[in-house]
């Protein structure tokens, strides 16, 4: 069995060793107690005439005052967007379902109770869309979410 050191001697040891891992760890507990400088807010609107969605039928016009809140694809033929807008999305979606029809577009009877709330369509390049008004609402403003299952 080799000797064993004296305990004094670990003891000697221990204490600069301790000492030194303190004053590395110092700096790394000081920058987390200090706050990075934030940068200031800048709120971007992208105006409606500036918003691609390649896939929504030129029948569709977006409002003015479209925001996307939300725009998703999942795989190559799932698409998905969602937009804030103070419009009367009732009557949008009014316009919308006579834009769709008169432009060739299959659209759909909806049942009763959602005829004001839904749009359903099919036709060039999309094999089912749909355009609903979402229940919930974003600052005063109401949410249309578009979504659509593309054609190869």
């Amino acid at each position: 069995m080799p000797p064993r050191p004296p305990r004094r001697a670990i003891r000697t040891a221990l204490g600069p060793l301790a000492a030194l891992c303190m004053s590395l760890a110092a700096p790394a507990v000081q920058a987390q107690d200090t706050p990075a400088p934030e940068a200031p807010a800048q709120e971007v609107q992208t105006p409606a005439s500036e918003i691609v969605i390649d896939w929504l039928p030129e029948a569709i016009t977006l409002p003015a005052d479209a925001e996307v809140v939300a725009d998703r694809a999942v795989g190559s033929t799932i698409r998905m967007v969602s937009i804030a807008t103070e419009e009367d999305a009732e009557a949008l979606l009014a316009e919308w379902r006579e834009a769709l029809s008169t432009s060739g577009y299959l659209v759909e009877d909806p049942a009763e109770a959602l005829a004001d709330r839904q749009v359903l369509f099919s036709g060039t390049g999309i094999e089912n869309g749909k355009v609903v008004i979402s229940p919930t609402v974003e600052d005063g403003r109401e949410i249309l979410q578009f979504d659509a299952s593309l054609s190869d």
